[in-house]
């Protein structure tokens, strides 16, 4: 019994860091970048929507994206998955198209904010959030992966299917947010 409780106590205290890198890397460079942009380029956040200005800014990458990836954390620790480097690989290439996809819709639409001031020229915050959204993205993939490589084990897993089912309905969240923000921007 008392081992059962370290694991669970060791599963936890990492899906809490797996959040917490989560919320630093999503949400708080964000931060960092505002009060920089806020103290010494003023012009930047005068002038354009910052993370503050998106409901996916601050609901989504402040609370729901680290949500999502603590459930796919306890989801993947669930399925007692070992790392694969065709499957990492994999999720890296997918995680990329799609992120390459995404900034490159945001310039063609000519969606200009605080990371891209200017259709396809990124600021320092647009930089940076296209290497942490191609890596969450690709670890999402990757856990998608892992459902389709262990569905045997998930279909006979109640908890397994409980974290899937949060994690799908955290990801229809963020995607609401997302839609919201949309709707605001073309002013629907």
């Amino acid at each position: 019994m008392e081992k059962v409780s370290t694991v669970l106590h060791n599963t936890f205290r990492q899906a809490m860091f797996a959040g917490i890198l989560t919320w630093l890397l999503a949400f708080g460079y964000q931060l960092v970048f505002y009060f920089y942009y806020e103290n010494f380029e003023h012009g930047l956040i005068a002038t354009k929507e910052t993370v503050f200005s998106y409901y996916s800014g601050w609901i989504g990458d402040g609370l729901l994206v680290p949500l999502t990836n603590v459930l796919v954390f306890l989801l993947i620790k669930r399925l007692e998955f070992r790392t694969n480097n065709k499957h990492v690989g994999l999720a890296l290439l997918f995680g990329l198209s799609f992120t390459l996809m995404a900034h490159y819709l945001q310039a063609a639409l000519a969606l200009t904010n605080w990371s891209m001031p200017v259709p396809y020229h990124w600021s320092g915050v647009g930089r940076f959030h296209f290497f942490f959204m191609w890596a969450e993205v690709s670890f999402l993939f990757y856990a998608l992966m892992l459902c389709v490589y262990k569905y045997r084990k998930l279909r006979g897993d109640a908890e397994a299917r409980m974290y899937l089912g949060l994690s799908i309905l955290s990801l229809l969240a963020f995607a609401g947010t997302f839609w919201a923000d949309y709707l605001k921007v073309v002013r629907l």
